[in-house]
């Protein structure tokens, strides 16, 4: 028991560790294609040793800013609320990753002193949580997360914050209908919602030649989903 937990624990930091700084090269990226598509250089004033590498390390300068900026809670609002309501966000973004799977099943006998781990299953997947219903958890984890903003909104007890969170809700679960409507036909074509065995369904050949592939399949679909 104590060794799966720590595996679980491994992984669940690897994750989190990826995600984040994904998310930051991500920001990065939005910010050099904005620039390219409105004819300007972009970020890159943020240097260290004197290195700007392209704006790669305002990265680093957000994470300095956010953790420096000073917390500002609207007169009349609920405290414990207000800092609460970002977490739920964050929080409910994080965890649909445990269930979305980095690789196929890793045995740790083929890595460098892999041996010496002594472990009792050499065979780990590489998936924080394998949950044969994999898709649903992700669509539920998708709806939660929109408490946060509506949360944040009614704890500033402005009736314009309200709205706006209303509103930004309202939006972000309109999202969740064309991405529903893309799945169910992929589901249908796979006949599973386990996101590891839609990943092994489509690593088929149909004909000797062509891909098994979702957007093959449901060409229909990945169109609704851009």
């Amino acid at each position: 028991m104590i060794e799966f937990l720590v595996i679980k624990v491994v992984l669940a930091g690897i994750v989190i560790f990826v995600v984040l700084n994904l998310a930051g090269f991500q920001t990065w990226v939005e910010r050099k294609q904005s620039a390219l598509i409105q004819d300007r250089i972009g970020a890159n004033r943020a240097p260290i040793f004197g290195f700007r590498l392209l704006g790669l390390f305002h990265g680093l300068a957000d994470v300095i800013k956010m953790f420096t900026k000073e917390d500002i809670v609207p007169a009349g609002a609920d405290k414990t609320l207000h800092a609460l309501a970002p977490f739920f966000s964050v929080f409910f973004a994080l965890v649909i990753f445990a269930a979305i799977p980095f690789g196929d099943s890793l045995d740790v006998r083929d890595i460098p002193f892999g041996d010496h781990l002594n472990l009792a299953d050499p065979i780990i997947d590489l998936q924080v949580a394998k949950i044969d219903a994999a898709v649903l958890y992700i669509f539920a984890m998708l709806s939660l997360g929109v408490y946060g903003v509506i949360l944040g909104g009614f704890a500033s007890r402005n009736n314009y914050a309200i709205m706006g969170g209303l509103r930004a809700t309202a939006q972000m679960i309109s999202y969740e209908i064309a991405l529903g409507i893309a799945i169910v036909g992929v589901i249908m074509v796979y006949g599973t919602m386990d996101l590891s065995e839609l990943v092994r369904a489509q690593g088929q050949m149909v004909g000797g030649w062509i891909p098994f592939w979702g957007i093959v399949t449901q060409p229909v679909a990945f169109f609704v989903f851009l």
